[in-house]
């Protein structure tokens, strides 16, 4: 989803590119009209490039939030893992223990 916001970003900034030389051509031809009618098709890409971006963000930040929230996930189940493996060696070490005396 994030390169499809990316290329969509791109895109506008393309369009929003060549709508601006037209507008600048029309209005060094004094087409004013017609400068003045791409205005709001200028300000239309703008806000959707903008509107593109501002998602990209987000999606970025949520993320960033995952990846922070799998490493916190990991270390905590680590933690897990370790204490049963202190207690499955405490075990072994006792069971050994026991054996032996047993044995004598």
């Amino acid at each position: 989803q994030r390169q499809e916001f990316q290329a969509e970003v791109l895109s506008l900034e393309e369009k929003l590119g060549k709508l601006e030389l037209q507008q600048q051509a029309l209005a060094e031809e004094e087409d004013f009209d017609g400068a003045d009618a791409l205005s709001a098709k200028i300000d239309a890409v703008q806000q959707c490039a903008l509107l593109r971006s501002v998602a990209l963000t987000d999606l970025s930040r949520e993320g960033n939030s995952i990846g922070e929230l799998n490493r916190q996930l990991c270390t905590e189940r680590m933690g897990q893992v370790n204490t049963i493996i202190a207690e499955l060696e405490a075990f072994q070490t006792t069971n050994q223990r026991r054996l032996l005396k047993a044995k004598q």
